[in-house]
């Protein structure tokens, strides 16, 4: 652990995810995995030398952790859903070679826009975005809506306007 701004902030090593994966019933092997639990562990930071092992996952649980900026993900490229939400993340990045990701939970953070984050993401069926700081204009907006597949999008909770 190391100290940051008076919180005890948690490095994501290697050692470190091999043993929440052990907790969690999950293998030692990091490309055995489908699935990944980081949730709630402290970890200010994510590193891309750390989970570019995990290249089979399938599911990624990172909610509650204080992450500031995603990084480190441009290995997951299997991944189908990602849980973000209840971070202090303020910028949608480093999301781009997640071409197969259906599901995105942001909701809870600080995002004031989506710009063009997601345009890549031509699957993606599930965006939850509500809590944040989009708006006030639906510029913001800009390349979520022309997503192809995308069913659902929660954006409650915003400074959006409905433009009348």
């Amino acid at each position: 652990r190391c100290r940051q701004a008076g919180t005890m902030a948690v490095e994501l090593s290697r050692a470190k995810v091999v043993e929440l994966c052990l907790r969690d019933g999950l293998y030692r092997t990091p490309s055995a995995n489908d699935k990944l639990y980081l949730h709630y562990q402290g970890f200010k930071e994510l590193r891309g030398e750390v989970l570019r092992e995990y290249t089979e996952l399938k599911c990624l649980w990172l909610q509650g952790n204080g992450l500031v900026k995603i990084q480190g993900l441009e290995a997951l490229v299997n991944l189908k859903t990602l849980c973000l939400h209840e971070n202090a993340i303020e910028r949608l990045e480093g999301l781009e070679t997640l071409t197969a990701l259906r599901s995105l939970n942001v909701s809870k953070n600080y995002i004031r826009a989506f710009g063009d984050s997601l345009c890549r993401l031509a699957e993606l069926d599930s965006l939850n975005a509500g809590h944040n700081a989009l708006g006030p204009e639906t510029a913001c907006l800009e390349g979520v809506l022309a997503l192809p597949k995308l069913q659902v999008l929660d954006l409650q909770a915003n400074k959006l306007e409905d433009g009348e």
